[in-house]
């Protein structure tokens, strides 16, 4: 099993390319890939936490809301 992710990067790469996860969420590559940067939109969370579900990545819409919380913390500190 893949170790719980600590940043919306670390997220996506938990498949094996943005491409593919771009392809299951019905978005363009390049969305997937600025999300890299940018963090997941929330109104993608659910989407990508059943992807995640269905893949068994450790990856869900609490993990999610905790990243974008912790990120908002960095961008203010």
């Amino acid at each position: 099993s893949s170790p719980r992710p600590h940043s919306f990067a670390e997220v996506i790469n938990l498949w094996p390319s943005s491409s593919e996860l771009a392809a299951i969420l019905d978005v363009e590559a390049v969305t997937v890939r600025a999300w890299r940067r940018r963090g997941i939109p929330a109104r993608y969370w659910s989407a990508v936490a059943e992807a995640a579900r269905l893949s068994a990545k450790p990856v869900d819409e609490r993990l999610l809301a905790e990243l974008c919380s912790a990120r908002k913390g960095q961008a203010h500190g």
